[in-house]
């Protein structure tokens, strides 16, 4: 998200130039004010930073070795936008600042205050900041430091643009033989708006030659009283001047005395910052700094001296108040930590209450458990023998209420017995993928009952043989899917695995349970897993439920060595994602290790038909992917880059079969078939059409079906998906639909699972992508062929950046049609190597543009470009070092 322009962004540039403090060198003055600033709230970082019209430059810094970040990724330039102290206690909670790079990168921003730098025409030039790495709140102390320095910094960057000014007076009128003269009237008049500093000149000798407004308002003088007639010495205590005069003395190795006290340093062309004790015309005092310069006429001859002076009595005070905050401080944290050492006995009294609770539940769910088991059985007994209508009803009726009451009394001991520590794993060899099969069958039927189709993948490289507790395995895998069917009214229900990381001996796998259901409100999400709970009272009424699900579900997560945690938005679904640790059992075979050997796979290619495909495609990248998989598998292919094209090819030669993408210009896939299919009414023939299309809903493949095509290809696809669809499809004379068939559980790029004849629920193959890229990962994508994936990712190099452009103009033009489809081209080419974040990004802006949301689109947008980016160098990253791999 980009941060706002001020409404007088003009006016501010062109005061902030006017100081000419961008790019010069570190100053002392603004250095101590910055240290003190890091100081004072006790943060790791601190910065006077200067937003220019695209970039954020730092004065002064402490903690951090860059001298400017772009203003878009500029916590500083919102604070200068409200013109108000900005507090970000924890950026990561923040959504204007979730995403920022210096948030999910180095420096880790967590907490972040900055108060505008504001001069007297209320531009805001910059900010005081302190940044923290960890989440954190200021005291009301702290923020009125804050405000105190950001008005000192102020008050310096006044003080040089003074100087500035002045300088380029005294050149200009170098040349006059009264330049000293004029410089002293211009500088009186220049100043006289300077009302929070004492600017006072001099000549050589030391007589007060200006003498500004902020000087009659510090010291209680008129100019009158003091111009011509007075020198400095009688604004200073005579024994600190003294004190002063002799230290100087000893390091110069002359007597200094007098007037050359405060002027000694400027003689020799440095600048002398000094703190000084002052009295007012009215007897008061304050504390000041001096900072002292040389004023020189055009032969480069020392005419005189101005000096400018600042209160600093307010931050001295503000310095006592804090040290004593500090004390208070010290002493609140021995008592906080007495109580710290309270609340651990109590706790630890807590938990011993809650065990010995845990170990009471546990023993009396076990003591019911037995006549249940006793009332379950004698009621079955009792259906299997000769009763009437009304009895036999009445015993189905107990039976069900029998087997409720069972599975909450198993609920409340699997939560016990994980609570009193009793429960224990087993730890045997297992298949994943039997197991997988086996726990959908059982919540199939439920899935048909409510027509929701339901899925697992299983992505490539999981190994099949494991070493764990597949019972407790089953039982999450049965109460997530068995969660996700319940609350899902429509849609899908799908179950993927991946492998999260893994050495020789063990694996850490990740599952993911999505389904299309009524989602999770964000507040509700931390309490999801907590016993007894639900996201709202009301599904317990409609849905039924204990609670108790999840929190075993947890409790059987941290056992397996893993964690378990949520993705949600009402109304849109929810992903339950949990790891577990497993030992790899060497002594399976994984299905992934098993070939067919080379005879039989001459056999098999001797005894496939060669196809004649007509590929309607408009993104390159994706033609080029289709059209090798396919030539190298034997078939011959011709290209159309849209559904019109499409028709004309097919009038004027004949094919075995079309591969039709959805989403295309001027003629898309559905409106193409649907003409294909009217023509055929005249000829009586039947043309088998394949729909291809990045979306994967099962109202996608009902609307490809009901316009006429024969089969459904989700994108991105494997080599062995689009060989089998293509092959079973165009083998059958009638172009025989096979979209419905869903009687067999596939993983993409693995063949098939155990085949489960008669499945009464849905079950079909579901996209999915790896999150890293891999050479060999990406070589496997396009079977194999290293040389063709240079080819292919050079094409998509190339046709990337296009489309991104492309997707700049639609957004810029709001044309929100063109928006989505160069959106959905980009998700359909970016899907075939994987990049699940970017595929991800794209689907994301396509939903905005489709929504019409310029806001989200911009948003979506920016991020999408990012990711992009930084995939496309990955990209160039992977295949070149598998070049460099090859030709070793």
């Amino acid at each position: 998200m980009k941060p706002p322009i001020p409404k007088d962004e003009a006016e501010r540039l062109e005061a902030l130039r006017g100081y000419q403090i961008l790019d010069t060198p570190p100053e002392q003055t603004f250095d101590d004010l910055t240290q003190l600033a890091a100081f004072i709230v006790n943060a790791p970082i601190a910065l006077i930073s200067l937003i220019d019209a695209d970039r954020q430059w730092f004065k002064s810094k402490v903690g951090v070795e860059a001298t400017e970040t772009p203003r878009e990724l500029a916590f500083c330039a919102y604070a200068v936008a409200q013109k108000e102290l900005l507090v970000v206690p924890d950026a990561t909670k923040d959504q204007r600042f979730a995403h920022n790079p210096l948030v999910t990168s180095d420096p880790n921003i967590r907490f972040y205050a900055g108060m505008p730098l504001t001069n007297a025409e209320g531009h805001a030039l910059g900010t005081l900041c302190v940044v923290d790495r960890v989440p954190r709140e200021l005291t009301p102390e702290q923020e009125q430091a804050l405000r105190v320095l950001a008005r000192q910094v102020m008050t310096q960057i006044e003080l040089r643009g003074a100087l500035a000014k002045q300088t380029r007076l005294l050149v200009e009128q170098s040349e006059a033989r009264d330049a000293l003269t004029r410089a002293h009237a211009t500088l009186a008049a220049v100043l006289a708006a300077a009302t929070q500093v004492a600017i006072v000149g001099t000549n050589s000798e030391g007589i007060i030659t200006v003498f500004n407004t902020g000087a009659e308002k510090m010291y209680g003088y008129t100019a009158a009283e003091m111009i011509g007639k007075q020198s400095p010495q009688i604004l200073h205590v005579g024994a600190e001047v003294k004190a002063r005069g002799e230290e100087l003395s000893r390091q110069v190795g002359h007597p200094v005395n007098g007037f050359g006290v405060f002027v000694e340093y400027a003689r020799r062309g440095q600048l002398d910052d000094q703190e000084w004790t002052y009295v007012r015309k009215d007897g008061t005092r304050f504390t000041g700094i001096l900072a002292v310069t040389p004023l020189r006429d055009e032969r480069g001859r020392m005419g005189g001296f101005l000096g400018i002076v600042k209160d600093i009595t307010e931050i001295k005070d503000y310095m006592q108040h804090l040290e004593e905050a500090r004390r208070v401080e010290q002493q609140t944290a021995s008592r906080l930590s007495l109580l710290v050492v309270e609340l651990e006995q109590a706790k630890q009294r807590a938990e011993d209450a809650t065990r010995a609770k845990s170990e009471f539940l546990a023993n009396m769910s076990h003591e019911i458990r037995t006549p249940m088991n006793a009332i379950l059985g004698m009621t079955e007994l009792a259906l299997d023998t000769k009763l009437p209508p009304q009895q036999r009803a009445y015993l189905r009726t107990a039976k069900d209420a029998a087997n409720s009451l069972l599975g909450l009394i198993n609920d409340i001991l699997d939560f016990s017995k994980v609570e009193a520590k009793k429960l224990e794993l087993d730890r045997i060899g297992f298949s994943l993928r039997h197991l997988l099969v086996d726990t959908l069958k059982v919540l199939a039927v439920r899935a048909q009952q409510r027509s929701l189709g339901l899925a697992v993948h299983v992505r490539s490289g999981v190994p099949d043989g494991l070493v764990g507790d597949p019972a407790r395995l089953g039982r999450i895998l049965v109460n997530l899917v068995g969660n996700a069917v319940k609350f899902t009214e429509k849609g899908e229900v799908v179950v993927h695995a991946r492998v999260e990381s893994q050495e020789e001996e063990q694996v850490i796998l990740h599952f993911a349970v999505t389904d299309t259901g009524i989602g999770i409100p964000g507040e509700k999400l931390e309490h999801i897993f907590e016993a007894f709970a639900q996201a709202d009272s009301s599904t317990t009424r409609k849905y039924g439920g204990t609670g108790l699900g999840l929190a075993i579900t947890r409790q059987l997560v941290d056992l397996m060595g893993g964690r378990i945690w949520v993705e949600s938005l009402p109304s849109q679904g929810s992903t339950f994602h949990f790891t577990a640790l497993f030992g790899v059992d060497k002594t399976r075979v994984s299905p992934k290790s098993v070939r067919p050997s080379r005879a039989a796979a001459i056999s098999q290619q001797k005894s496939r038909r060669s196809l004649h495909i007509l590929v309607v495609e408009d993104n390159p990248v994706n033609q080029e992917l289709t059209v090798h998989l396919l030539e190298r598998r034997g078939h011959r292919t011709a290209v159309a880059d849209n559904g019109h094209e499409a028709l004309r090819a097919v009038e004027r030669q004949s094919f075995d079969l079309v591969l039709m993408d959805l989403q295309m210009p001027e003629m898309g896939g559905l409106e193409a078939t649907q003409l294909i299919r009217e023509q055929e009414k005249e000829t009586g023939k039947h043309l088998p059409v394949v729909a291809m299309t990045a979306h994967a809903m099962q109202s996608d493949r009902e609307r490809c079906l009901a316009a006429g095509m024969d089969a459904y290809l989700a994108k991105p696809f494997e080599a062995k998906d689009l060989f089998e669809t293509v092959e079973k499809t165009g083998s059958s004379a009638a172009g025989g639909k096979i979209a419905g068939d869903k009687s067999v559980v596939r993983e993409a790029g693995r063949g098939e699972l155990e085949p489960t004849p008669a499945r009464p629920a849905a079950y079909k193959d579901v996209a999915c992508s790896d999150d890293e890229l891999n050479q060999d990962t990406l070589v496997a994508r396009v079977g194999g062929d290293a040389k063709f994936l240079r080819k292919l990712a050079n094409a998509f190099l190339s046709d990337a950046p296009k489309r991104m452009s492309q997707i700049r103009r639609a957004l810029a033009r709001r044309d929100w049609e063109a928006l989505a489809g160069a959106a959905h081209s980009l998700k359909g080419a970016v899907g075939n190597f994987g990049a699940a974040q970017v595929v991800g990004m794209a689907k994301a802006l396509e939903a905005r543009a489709r929504a019409e949301d310029l806001a989200g689109a911009r948003e979506a947008g920016v991020a999408l470009d990012v990711a992009l980016s930084a995939f496309s160098e990955d990209l160039r990253r992977v295949t070149a070092a598998g070049r460099k791999k090859r030709k070793s």
